[in-house]
């Protein structure tokens, strides 16, 4: 029986099969009920984490919110979310017109963000006055905050490495205490 390699390509994991068909067809199954499960809580997980209300939000709020988006550059990474869902369906569907996908993502990167920030003011406004935000654009429209601004990704990928080193290192101490303390 010959074998075959299966790539299956989904949030950064990679995943290699060198398996006979039978195999091969169940790690596809698999994969892609995971990835319709990941699609699925995608909205579920947005809508728990960002507080939704679905009232109509305080406008001008809300336009002062998404400056601060803009100007804190997380538009960048509400695009990548963007990105990786049409990726997903890219890959799962066998489209004639490639072009279809690529109108699709600008289109939902073009309306999203103003319902995310919709769906986003009722947990700013709780925590934040206009007032603030509008510091916060000051701050974002300083050198310091554009850098700021630019380098947050990257500093919070190194910073989220660290603090899982730190946390084993905890959880090795208190492993260690544990085992002392039994003796």
């Amino acid at each position: 029986m010959s074998s075959k390699v299966l790539k299956i390509y989904f949030t950064g994991l990679t995943l290699l099969s060198y398996s006979p068909l039978g195999v091969q067809q169940y790690v596809i199954l698999t994969c892609k009920s995971l990835i319709m499960r990941k699609l699925i809580l995608l909205p579920v997980f947005v809508l728990l984490f960002s507080g939704v209300s679905f009232s109509q939000p305080d406008s001008l709020y809300a336009v002062t919110l998404k400056k601060m988006i803009l100007a804190s550059g997380s538009q960048a990474s509400y695009d990548a979310v963007v990105t990786q869902v049409i990726g997903v369906f890219k890959s799962n569907f066998d489209e004639q017109n490639p072009e279809f996908f690529d109108l699709l993502e600008a289109e939902l990167k073009q309306f999203m963000v103003d319902d995310l920030v919709n769906m986003l003011v009722p947990v700013y406004q709780k925590y934040l006055t206009k007032e603030d935000l509008e510091g916060l654009i000051q701050f974002y429209e300083t050198p310091a905050g554009k850098k700021f601004a630019q380098m947050a990704p990257d500093i919070a990928r190194e910073s989220m490495t660290i603090g899982q080193a730190w946390g084993m290192k905890i959880g090795d101490e208190i492993m260690k205490k544990l085992e002392e303390k039994r003796k």
